[in-house]
């Protein structure tokens, strides 16, 4: 009995755990391993449960489907505890079938996840562990340091954004510029480098490391972000130089060797923040400096908020905001003078990315409206929240982040003009009827108007007009005669510092290059319906200076521009300038078309960097001064062996070195005056004289270089040469510019401070016509030189090489005189490369120096005349020392005799 017992004790325990095991014990755990272990679907009688989306960082969707014929509801659960829907978590459900969805997955959200179905008779509960897998970030600490040869060692630190286990670390190195990337045997998150006792290269100041780490992780190895190690002798800042450690932007720059970048958390230990970089830099004659910090890839935690919580809300999420609570936000962000970052203590300017976040968000509003969109109207309050935050990130005080952000992002200030004309749109459609309305705003850097009209009722009215101070702009009647509609709308902007933060701007191929926008302001104007886009009756446009004024000379080009359009270029198709109406302060124009309007000035070397600029007018003024002062030397040696360098060429020759002489002599001057539009006008002039009369002489000189090769030149034409000549050098240069100014005056001189010849009116080519046709004369000439000198018979008997060497001494002597360094001016005019810009300045500037090298220093006749000169120098001054010494001969004569008398 006792045996029976014993058994059907262990046979019942055996069935009990066989139950638990089958219908699950709720009150002992599983294994948890069994239970960690991530699945992708989960199917419970006719549910079935399964994983759509799984993203780190990005959505996490999991859809649950009932298989039944009646309907179901449906519950979610995470780890036991119910969802509900917030900004992270949106749920959507039909009769059989609903979808979780959750923003932003981190590690915290792996998990299990359970739907819950129920239906009138049964209820079911598949679940699902998902793990959400993190993406791998590492960071390298310190990013940039500067170290010495006495530092001895230093430790870099390779850090994980994640907490992961069983991870490995690499480091490596590389010394730059032309070093390899070198192992270095460490395996943990620390590396401490003893920092070498003398530099690699001798000769250099410092020497400069890259460095990174990797960390591996389950077979996925990832890289960090490079650390720069600048390694100096002591007191290099001493010898070298540096930028000094200061707070700019809000952000602590430390202190840094000239030539170096400076890389900074844009936020104090904030990595999210982005990294802004600061370059130390110099100019000759200044102690180093700092250049402004670039903030392109910088972003605050406030804008990522708000952007995030946008992006819930047009993508269906519960949030608890809208539209117009964002834009309120988005204004006091956007306000320049808000409170400092915290730890510091001087404004800042908006950050890259913040910048984009806000146009971004102003150019979403629109799809944003139409949702809310006869739900309830557009509240005063959401109409200056959207001008004041455009107007707050057009404030000159950004200007500097809009250029940064133009180089990745070109098509940022158009969105931010369509977003407001779509605004005025949207604003429109609040109100009913088709009575005229007016809405406006005027802000600090703009003045924005929405108007609805009555076309019936302004039939019977004058032409339409926007204004403000004095720009403004007026329609004419024909739009609103020819409109489709009962009702026309209008919106206009009037933008006072647009022109500043666009930048470089692309224009169309009449317009080149050579034209900026103006410091005036620009004026937008879209009219919706509009019957016709080509008008008959122009549209008046009146644009006011920002406190400047244009200058006489300034030639000002009504220009026209079309956001919305991608691609779209300045042009002035359509437009033109009312002079009549336009004084130093106003510029008025008259379009036949309507969009974006705008001032361009002629601005021939502005569109070069500023560095380039200084650069070339550097080489053009030490250039013509070395030529001004050969070319007076080369005079002064020709005029004083006149007699024995006379020939038919000596005329020719002076009066081409005349003319040179005082091209640099002008030439110079153009700098100290550039700013005087007076002087700058009259060295203009001279300018355009000089230039004509140095190709003229060029042009005589290749006359009479062919008349002598060719064996013309046997008659001595005497004084009617010498008068051909200098009619043609002096006196054609002379009829050219009294011409030039008859047809256009003094304005087309001394242009945007550059006093030289306009190029917006075609004027330039009163000095480029000349100098085309005296170059390609040139050119004949050189060809029949060349000719003669290859087939000459002393040349005829040398070997090829022989032939190259007498070919190119001719090529030598003779391409000074006959101008062919001018033909990197053509090249420049018609292509206008940097490269041609520098060459032009180089060897034109030095004009002087290659004439009096070739035609002085190593010209024969000038040496046997200087050398003639030397030896008669040398007996004047032998026949002195014998006249001497007789003389003294003589003296002591006469004393012995007078002894002996005596």
């Amino acid at each position: 009995m006792r045996h029976i017992l014993v058994y059907l004790i262990v046979a019942g325990l055996m069935i009990t755990l066989n139950c638990e095991k089958r219908q699950g014990n709720p009150g002992r755990p599983r294994d948890m391993k069994q239970q960690q272990r991530p699945s992708t679907t989960s199917t419970v009688g006719p549910v079935k449960l399964k994983v759509v989306v799984n993203r780190f960082g990005k959505n996490l969707q999991l859809k649950c489907v009932a298989n039944v014929t009646h309907p179901v509801s449906f519950l979610w659960k995470f780890n036991n505890q119910t969802f509900s829907e917030n900004q992270t978590v949106k749920i959507k459900c039909t009769d059989r079938s609903s979808e979780l969805i959750l923003r932003n997955v981190r590690a915290h959200n792996t998990g299990t996840y359970k739907c819950v179905v129920r239906s009138n008779r049964t209820n079911w509960q598949p679940s699902i562990f998902v793990e959400v897998k993190p993406s791998l970030k590492i960071k390298i600490r310190p990013k940039d340091v500067r170290l010495t040869t006495k530092t001895g060692s230093y430790e870099w630190h390779c850090d994980s954004l994640v907490s992961l286990p069983n991870v490995t670390f690499s480091w490596f190195r590389k010394l730059l510029p032309k070093g390899k990337w070198r192992s270095i045997d460490n395996n943990s998150e620390r590396y401490k480098w003893r920092i070498p006792r003398t530099l690699h290269a001798r000769r250099d100041v410092y020497d400069v490391y890259d460095m990174y780490c990797e960390m591996t992780y389950r077979r996925v190895t990832i890289r960090s972000p490079i650390a720069r190690v600048v390694v100096t002798r002591p007191g290099t800042d001493d010898t070298l130089g540096s930028c000094p450690a200061e707070v700019s932007e809000g952000i602590q720059w430390d202190r840094t060797l000239l030539g170096l970048v400076n890389r900074q958390n844009c936020l104090p230990d904030d990595e999210n923040s982005g990294v802004a970089v600061r370059v130390c830099e110099a100019f000759p004659g200044r102690p180093p400096q700092w250049r402004v910090p670039n903030l392109r890839d910088c972003s605050s935690p406030e804008f990522d908020s708000l952007k995030d919580q946008l992006d819930a809300l047009e993508e269906g999420f519960k949030v608890k905001l809208d539209i117009k609570q964002a834009l309120d936000q988005l204004r006091s962000l956007t306000r320049v003078h808000r409170k400092p970052r915290p730890g510091m203590n001087s404004s800042v300017r908006l950050f890259g990315k913040d910048l984009l976040s806000t146009v971004d968000i102003l150019k979403r509003t629109q799809g944003f409206f139409k949702k809310e969109q006869g739900k309830k109207p557009l509240a005063k309050e959401t109409l200056n929240s959207f001008t004041e935050t455009a107007s707050n990130v057009l404030d000159l005080e950004n200007q500097e982040t809009w250029l940064e952000v133009e180089e990745t992002n070109p098509e940022t200030p158009s969105e931010l003009l369509t977003s407001l004309d779509n605004f005025g749109f949207d604003l429109e459609k609040d109100f009913n009827g088709s009575d005229d309305v007016i809405e406006d705003r005027v802000e600090k850097n703009l003045v924005f108007q929405m108007r609805r009209v009555d076309v019936k009722s302004k039939q019977k009215a004058k032409d339409f007009i926007f204004e403000q101070n004095k720009s403004g702009i007026v329609l004419p009647q024909e739009i609103f005669n020819k409109a489709s509609s009962e009702t026309v709308t209008v919106v206009s902007v009037i933008y006072d510092t647009l022109a500043f933060i666009l930048g470089d701007v692309n224009t169309t191929s009449n317009l080149s290059s050579y034209y900026a926008l103006s410091n005036s302001r620009i004026i937008s104007t879209t009219v919706k319906p509009l019957g016709e886009e080509q008008l008959k009756q122009p549209v008046r446009i009146v644009l006011e200076n920002n406190g400047t004024s244009f200058r006489e000379s300034d030639q000002r080009r009504c220009v026209f521009w079309q956001p919305e359009v991608a691609g779209s270029q300045w042009s002035d198709e359509g437009c033109r300038l009312v002079p009549e109406n336009t004084t130093k302060t106003v510029t008025t124009c008259e379009c036949d078309h309507l969009t974006l309007f705008a001032v361009m000035v002629e601005s021939a070397g502005e569109n070069l960097d500023s560095e380039e600029l200084r650069k070339l007018e550097i080489i053009s003024t030490v250039g013509s001064a070395i030529s001004l002062a050969a070319v007076l030397l080369a005079m002064i040696i020709y005029a004083y062996f006149w007699k024995t360098l006379w020939s038919k060429r000596f005329v020719n020759f002076m009066n081409l070195c005349l003319a040179i002489a005082l091209l640099d002599i002008f030439s110079v001057l153009r700098g100290p005056f550039k700013e005087d539009e007076g002087p700058c006008t009259a060295i203009g002039i001279l300018l355009h004289f000089f230039v004509l009369a140095v190709f003229m002489w060029m042009f005589c000189e290749g006359i009479l270089l062919c008349l002598l090769l060719t064996n013309v030149f046997k008659q001595n034409y005497g004084r009617k040469w010498y008068i051909l000549v200098h009619l043609i050098g002096w006196g054609l240069p002379a009829l050219i510019v009294i011409i030039s100014i008859g047809v256009r005056g003094t304005s087309s001189y001394g242009l945007s401070g550059h006093c030289w010849l306009s190029r917006s009116n075609g004027f330039i080519w009163a000095a480029m016509t000349p100098m085309i046709v005296v170059l390609l004369a040139s050119y004949i000439v050189y060809g029949i030189m060349l000719r003669r000198v290859i087939t000459s018979q002393k040349v005829q008997q040398e070997d090829t090489l022989g032939k190259v060497k007498a070919s190119a001494r001719a090529s030598i002597i003779i391409m000074p005189v006959l101008g062919f360094t001018w033909t990197f001016a053509i090249l420049d005019f018609f292509f206008d490369e940097l490269t041609f810009k520098y060459l032009f300045a180089i060897f034109n500037s030095l004009q002087g120096l290659f004439i009096f090298i070739f035609h002085c220093l190593l010209n024969q006749q000038v040496q046997q005349a200087l050398f003639k000169k030397t030896k008669q120098t040398e007996r004047r001054s032998i026949v002195d020392r014998l006249k001497t010494q007789e003389m003294r001969m003589t003296a002591s004569h006469d004393t012995d005799s007078l002894d002996s008398v005596r």
